[in-house]
């Protein structure tokens, strides 16, 4: 099945996506069509201010466009169905969202209780991804105590915790 004439096994699709907040009532992005097919690494470029962060959080069901469609596979974010924002999606924000008073390990059991993630699969997934990203050795230690680039690795962990067919990363190499 086709969307004005998109094939619907895209993985993300943007169509006429229309959004902005300012003063003026000018729209921060106007008319932005995207598709990244299934399996797709895809990055966004630009310059600073001219959006990005925004059309990203539209596509994770963060921000409602004013106009335009925007599906993920198949359904359109912030529905229950969707999965997105959920399971359905891993997203690392461009700030930090985490909670300085957590240890690493606490921070990704709260960020997978989320998803409802299965404990045993949940502890495979946390070892896996705390030695991939270089952490196992600080998984007892409190986030407010990490560096700016672990806290960014934490921040990664959490956007792949639940393994999600998804992946968004919003400025992934700041700090």
């Amino acid at each position: 099945m086709e969307i004005n004439g998109i094939n619907r096994g895209e993985g993300v699709v943007v169509q006429n996506l229309c959004f902005g907040y300012n003063r003026s009532g000018k729209p921060e992005i106007q008319d932005a069509n995207l598709c990244v097919p299934r399996g797709v690494i895809y990055g966004l470029l630009g310059p600073s201010g001219c959006g990005k962060t925004t059309l990203l959080r539209c596509i994770i069901g963060r921000l409602k466009p004013r106009k335009g469609l925007v599906r993920v596979f198949d359904t359109q974010p912030g529905t229950g169905e969707s999965g997105i924002p959920g399971p359905g999606i891993g997203y690392m924000p461009q700030e930090l969202a985490l909670i300085s008073q957590f240890t690493i390990k606490e921070t990704l059991r709260y960020y997978a209780g989320f998803c409802n993630t299965d404990r045993t699969l949940f502890n495979k997934r946390m070892h896996f991804l705390l030695q991939l990203l270089e952490l196992s050795h600080l998984e007892n230690k409190f986030v407010d105590n990490l560096s700016g680039g672990q806290k960014r690795r934490v921040s990664l962990a959490i956007a792949l915790i639940n393994n999600p067919p998804l992946l968004i990363l919003d400025e992934p190499t700041v700090s």
